[in-house]
């Protein structure tokens, strides 16, 4: 599941109606996805994290991978 894309949903206290609507992607496409019943690509991943003010990384990244910064 992925249950990032959910956490961070309901942390900042949003429905799958206010994410919808902030996308332009249906309900029930966007719990399929949190469900892990489809995937999602790079666009619709960008769309979906700017809904949720969150880097793509920090929901759609599996957790045994990480992200740093290379300076």
């Amino acid at each position: 599941m992925n249950n990032a894309m959910r956490e961070v949903r309901r942390s900042k206290k949003l429905s799958l109606l206010c994410i919808s609507i902030k996308t332009g992607l249906p309900e029930g496409y966007l719990s399929q996805i949190e469900r892990s019943i489809r995937s999602v690509d790079s666009e619709k991943a960008k769309l979906i994290a700017a809904a949720l003010e969150v880097a793509p990384e920090q929901i759609f990244l599996p957790k045994r991978f990480t992200v740093r910064s290379v300076q």
